[in-house]
């Protein structure tokens, strides 16, 4: 974001020094979360080098940043919603000389923790406050009620909730934001709502792949199918906007809108970030990860490969029944966006033992059920689940859940042969399986990998039948 005075503005400098939050950055979110808060009695004054008309007159807008700084009431709240990257360090270069102790500075965007981290250090020894916020939703959620979670001082957090708590989604009387911990903790948790965001969406593109080219369903077939999982247990926002999808025509060419979408998936990086923050943190994340890795592969230039024999559409009496598959599909996509969260919750809980953040995942798991977008009906389930544990390390170890996956294992492994035989790509669902299969398997094999390690390198290996570390020798026969 490049910081320049707008040509036509209001709000010139002399106003009262009234208003209760600056937001500098008018983008979909940095707007939409603008009108939420005047909407709620809040005054807010805005800064943005492009234009920021259409907000209430409650607001201030500025067109420069010590004019925004003044038009503020003391201590003063700033909220930056820019893009990540080195634009925030230059916007914290610009702002620092003009705050005082005091002043809270809150950071909205979508930034990697690392960085988050040195900036709240950066702007602590200035003196000001610092809070960083995994701001959840979209667009749709800034304006209508987020899903916020607060990294920073008891004292920070408390003050940006007196205005955005009161903004934030809520789910039985229960507001949608929370301090999760010191910084960079909000960002944190964001990141993992990221990457369980980006395995959801893939399982449910596998599902879509799944339904088309195993059950032979019409795109208004699998929206009915999508509709109709889009309540109860199956429930979630992004089942719901995924019927909503699969309804819309082109308005160009009258042909479903999926039809005319080059299926080239981008991403934010966010995604990635959390699969290479399990990879650091050893947190098993398998279907995060190839949530990350399906994205990739959408992009790149795949080469056409002729097919094995067996593989391909389905047909006659070699396939199952389409109510057979479409009720052994639901059942793996149920579990497999369950170890999506499994594995996003162990995530949070690796992290917060190493960094020592002592993350209340119950309480993230409440946070997330409103205003998110990985909203669905399992979360009431898992924050039960920790609320009745709050050590529990890996959500498998709860009954609920437990009960949930082995009553599913059957159809969910069928499934899996399905996808398998008839070479279908669906690896967020396979991997899935893999994950919960490694639990309740006896061996991975790694007695082999061990071997094999002290073969080549001398690594050494434990024994299961006393305690230390030997080695072989592996060249005498």
């Amino acid at each position: 974001m490049i910081l320049r005075k707008r040509m036509t503005i209001r709000g010139r400098s002399g106003l009262p020094k009234h208003s209760d939050i600056g937001i500098i950055g008018f983008g979909a979110m940095g707007r939409n979360l603008a009108l939420n808060l005047t909407e709620h009695g809040f005054r807010v004054a805005g800064y943005d080098h492009a234009d920021i008309s259409g907000l209430s007159e409650m607001s201030v807008l500025c067109r420069s940043l010590p004019e925004l700084i003044e038009s503020l009431a003391t201590p003063r709240t700033l909220l930056m919603m820019i893009p990540s990257g080195p634009e925030v360090d230059r916007l914290i270069d610009d702002l620092l000389p003009f705050l005082e102790g005091g002043d809270l500075l809150a950071d909205g965007g979508n930034s990697f923790f690392r960085d988050t981290e040195r900036r709240a250090g950066r702007v602590g020894d200035a003196g000001v406050e610092w809070v960083d916020l995994g701001i959840s939703g979209g667009w749709h959620g800034a304006r209508h009620g987020p899903s916020i979670s607060a990294g920073g001082s008891r004292s920070g957090c408390a003050r940006v909730e007196a205005v955005l708590g009161a903004v934030s989604a809520s789910v039985d009387g229960e507001r949608c934001f929370a301090r999760v911990g010191p910084s960079p903790g909000g960002h944190f948790v964001k990141m993992a709502h990221n990457g369980i965001e980006y395995a959801a969406m893939q399982i449910i593109a596998e599902a879509y792949l799944i339904m088309d080219r195993l059950c032979g369903l019409s795109i208004s077939e699998i929206q009915a199918v999508f509709a109709s999982w889009s309540g109860g247990e199956m429930g979630s926002y992004l089942i719901q906007i995924t019927a909503d999808i699969l309804s819309k025509r082109d308005s160009e060419t009258g042909k479903p809108i999926t039809e005319v979408i080059l299926g080239s998936a981008r991403q934010t990086g966010t995604g990635r970030w959390a699969a290479v923050a399990a990879l650091e943190l050893g947190a098993p994340a398998p279907t995060l990860a190839e949530a990350v890795h399906a994205r990739f592969l959408s992009e790149a230039d795949r080469p056409q490969v002729s097919q094995a024999g067996g593989a391909g559409k389905p047909a006659g009496e070699n396939a199952a029944s389409q109510s057979e598959n479409l009720a052994r599909l639901k059942g793996a996509v149920l579990c497999s966006t369950l170890c999506a969260y499994i594995q996003g919750f162990s995530l949070l809980a690796k992290a917060g033992k190493k960094y020592g953040w002592d993350f209340d995942q119950g309480r993230i798991a409440g946070i997330w059920r409103g205003g998110c977008i990985v909203r669905s009906s399992l979360l009431g389930i898992i924050s039960d689940s920790f609320r009745a544990n709050p050590s529990l390390e890996n959500l498998l170890l709860a009954p609920q859940l437990a009960r949930q996956l082995e009553s599913r294992e059957s159809p969910w492994r069928h499934m899996a042969r399905e996808i398998a035989r008839f070479g279908i790509p669906a690896p967020a669902i396979m991997s899935a399986l893999a994950y919960y299969s490694a639990f309740v398997s006896g061996s991975l094999g790694g007695e082999i990998l061990q071997a094999q390690r002290d073969y080549f390198g001398s690594h050494g290996y434990q024994r299961v039948d006393r305690q230390g570390t030997f080695k072989t020798d592996w060249l005498n026969k």
